[in-house]
């Protein structure tokens, strides 16, 4: 219970004091501020806080294959769907960029094979449907360069358009909500194609159509074109090897309108610079290799074969020292990184890029940015192909970067690829980046390191100690490899920055774990051994070690080189023993000094 005081007070002193504490502020306001003119002709008004966010999924879709138990197998999935013919047959869309004739010598509508097919047939989709549909942009996978000799053909591209996806509104969504639509735009897709009657008979015979889960196939099985009106697909002799797909980000950070341009442009380059100081690590999750790196002598490429074989997503390509002065699609700095490493399938690009001029802001050859700038111009003068878009614009407010640099990955992972740029952007709100990338040997070799051994590429205390530099992070990790570096960095930003002002924005829900890490690069590697070896290796295993029993590395790698030559695989044994830890075999466990495994033991 509160007891009120009665006790009269008869202190004046006290009385006096009280007087003076009443008309303080009345008497302060005047004095300090009136007479001085302070408050004229100054906006208090609140200062309102935006941001900006839209993501961008070109994508191929397969025929799923499933096996004798009815489960999908990837390792057989690799027929492509011609989502353009499809969309064609749907949409009736026959201008010259539309999906019955973009790219191709012959319109889809026009083919005296398959006519008849679209004259006859009534509309199968909704009005609101066909808009949809029309409004999907086409984009190409491999590479082609105009000017590189001998051949213009950097990397033999499938003969099939790839689907665009992009969101919509882009101002103050939540991370969420853009996954949200993302996804929805792309179930919405094929569930559009399976009202088309030719298509539906293709998925009864071949599977359902599904996004792979990595970003580079071998062996790709393409239909012979047209395929409406044919019960059976009829295959091109060629096989192709492709990357089959990317993301491209793009952000605008949370800040007040009345920011000065060149705030504006430091608080992006700061975010940047900090992207690409974990760059190599990313390679770890989400990035596929050359699905032909299996037992291959080190010869492919384990990291991205996309990013080094086509050149696009290159990383460090920006050189964000001259991010106001704009950054296209092609680089603006030389990529160091790339300079020691010798793949033959990157021979191409690295001979073109010494021969052609790309007619773009500031570009220095055919190599791509990692992150770009732009603009818009609204006038008949407007340059490019993307108008009103203007490509490589010098940096203004209110509009961010574009980052360039993903491989495809199944879209239901990009959520936790968008929560690890917000953790990193509100990193970079509280934390200055000291260094640049671009020269940097410990950065450029890690680089090296990882695009030649993949995933478990065991990373550098000089790497771990740069990182702890420019990103203030503990980093409380000894002789891990690239995959288990990223998961600790991931797993301490998440805790340092969860209830941070930018995450707080920009984010719906209030996680309480931290973001999950797909193993892209591991499960595309493993899933193309198990295709060609899974069993043979299986076989030797048992036979090797028993149940519950180890056996020491150099006396496994005794056994292991009779049936697999050392020549070839030496470089993968681990990976290879890595293989027969995870699904669906679950049979080792290791003992690992400095990271390397130095005794194997069978579990079952």
């Amino acid at each position: 219970m509160v007891v009120r005081r009665t006790k009269k007070n008869n202190n004046p002193s006290r009385k006096s004091k009280k007087k003076v504490q009443s008309y303080y502020y009345t008497d302060y306001l005047p004095t300090f501020f009136d007479s001085k003119n302070y408050l004229k002709g100054l906006n208090v008004s609140s200062r309102p806080i935006n941001w900006g966010m839209g993501l961008e999924h070109e994508v191929q879709f397969f025929h799923i294959n499933k096996s004798e138990t009815g489960s999908a197998d990837l390792s057989k999935s690799n027929i492509i769907f011609d989502s353009q013919e499809s969309t064609c047959f749907l949409t009736r869309d026959t201008k010259e960029t539309g999906p019955c004739c973009k790219m191709r010598k012959k319109c889809y509508h026009k083919n005296n094979l398959t006519r008849k097919h679209y004259s006859k047939s009534p509309p199968l989709i909704t009005p609101a449907d066909k808009k949809f549909l029309n409004e999907i942009p086409w984009e190409l996978t491999g590479r082609q360069q105009k000017g590189c000799k001998p051949s213009t053909v950097i990397l033999n591209r499938i003969p099939i358009l790839m689907p665009e996806f992009v969101t919509t509104n882009h101002k103050n969504r939540s991370i969420e909500s853009l996954w949200d639509e993302l996804i929805y735009q792309e179930n919405k897709f094929v569930e559009l194609h399976m009202k088309n009657p030719h298509t539906q008979k293709k998925v009864k015979q071949y599977g359902e159509i599904r996004q792979l889960p990595f970003g580079t196939i071998s062996n790709v099985k393409v239909p012979i074109r047209p395929t409406i009106g044919k019960d059976d697909y009829e295959f091109e002799e060629t096989d192709y090897v492709d990357y089959l797909g990317s993301y491209h980000v793009t952000m605008t950070l949370p800040c007040h309108d009345d920011i000065s341009n060149e705030d504006f442009i430091e608080l992006h380059r700061n975010f940047g610079k900090q992207v690409q100081m974990i760059e190599p690590l990313l390679i770890a999750s989400f990035f596929s290799p050359d699905p032909r790196s299996v037992g291959d002598g080190g010869s492919k490429i384990e990291g991205s074969f996309r990013v080094m074989s086509t050149g696009w997503g290159n990383f460090g390509g920006s050189d964000l020292r001259k991010l106001d002065k704009g950054i296209g699609r092609y680089a603006n700095i030389e990529s160091n990184w790339r300079k020691k490493l010798n793949f033959k399938d990157s021979k191409a690009l690295k001979d073109c890029n010494k021969q052609v001029y790309i007619d773009e802001p500031n570009a220095i050859g055919i190599m791509s940015s990692d992150f770009r700038t732009f603009g818009f111009n609204f006038t008949e003068k407007c340059p490019g192909k993307e108008c009103p878009k203007v490509s490589g614009a010098p940096m203004i407010f209110p509009n961010g970067v574009e980052l360039r640099i993903f491989d495809h990955f199944n879209s239901y992972h990009i959520i936790d690829l968008i929560r690890i740029l917000v953790y990193i952007a509100e990193n970079s709100r509280v934390v200055e980046c000291e260094k640049f990338i671009y020269n940097n040997t410990t950065w450029n070799q890690t680089l090296r390191d990882i695009m030649k051994e993949g995933w478990n590429t065991i990373i550098t205390e000089s790497y771990l100690n740069l990182l702890r530099k420019n990103l203030n992070m503990k980093l409380d990790i000894k002789d891990g490899n690239a995959y288990e570096v990223l998961k600790v960095l991931v797993d301490e930003l998440f805790k340092k920055h969860k209830n941070g002002f930018y995450p707080k924005m920009m984010m719906e829900k209030k996680y309480k774990e931290p973001p999950m890490l797909p193993g892209v690069n591991r499960f595309a590697w493993q899933i193309s051994f198990n295709k060609q070896y899974g069993e043979q290796f299986k076989a030797l295993l048992i036979k090797t070690i028993k149940k519950g029993e180890s056996i020491s590395r150099k006396n496994f790698e005794n056994v292991f080189y009779k049936e697999f030559p050392k020549i070839k695989w030496q470089e993968d044994v681990e990976d290879v023993l890595y293989t027969f830890e995870a699904r669906p075999y679950k049979m080792l466990r290791f003992k690992k000094d400095k990271g390397k495994i130095i005794k194997i033991f069978r579990k079952n």
